[in-house]
C-alpha cells in the first residue's frame, strides 16, 4: 500500500495534503470512538513522513470516496479483462504506468480538456 502511493507520488510529480482512505486492516491498527483510528507503526512513519492528513470513509459509504469506485470499476474493466500475464510484477507495474500515460491524453465526454490538462490545472491544489 504504502510502495504504491509513493510510486504515485513519483507519477504525479507532487504529495497531496490530505488523502481519504478505506478502512484497510493494514493501515489501521485500531478504531477509536467516533470513528477516529490508530494508524498503524509504518502507516503512521509515512504519514509524517509525507505530512499528510489521512481521513478515512464510513465502511459501505461509497459516496465518502467520491468517484474512487467508479475509477475502479474503470481500471478493472480496462486493465484487468482479460486478466494480464506478466513475467514480474515490476513489468506489470511498468505496463500500468504506461496505460495511466496514455489515458492522459483521452479528453472526456464533454470535456474541453484532456486528462492530463485538466491534472496539471489541479495540481497547484495538491
Amino acid at each position: 500500500m504504502v510502495d504504491g502511493q509513493i510510486h504515485a507520488f513519483a507519477f504525479f510529480g507532487d504529495v497531496p495534503q490530505s488523502i481519504v482512505y478505506d478502512n484497510d486492516q493494514c493501515l489501521v491498527a485500531k478504531i477509536l470512538q467516533a470513528g477516529m483510528r490508530t494508524p498503524a507503526a509504518l502507516f503512521s512513519g509515512f504519514l509524517s513522513h509525507y505530512l499528510i492528513l489521512d481521513r478515512y470513509g464510513r465502511p459501505g459509504n461509497g459516496n465518502d470516496k467520491g468517484n474512487v469506485e467508479g475509477l475502479v470499476g474503470y481500471a478493472k474493466r480496462n486493465f484487468m479483462v482479460p486478466i494480464p500475464q506478466f513475467p514480474t510484477w515490476e513489468a506489470f507495474n511498468v505496463w500500468l504506468e504506461v496505460q495511466c500515460r496514455k489515458r492522459k491524453r483521452d479528453r472526456l465526454r464533454s470535456e474541453n480538456e484532456t486528462i492530463g490538462e485538466r491534472l496539471q490545472r489541479d495540481l497547484p491544489a495538491m
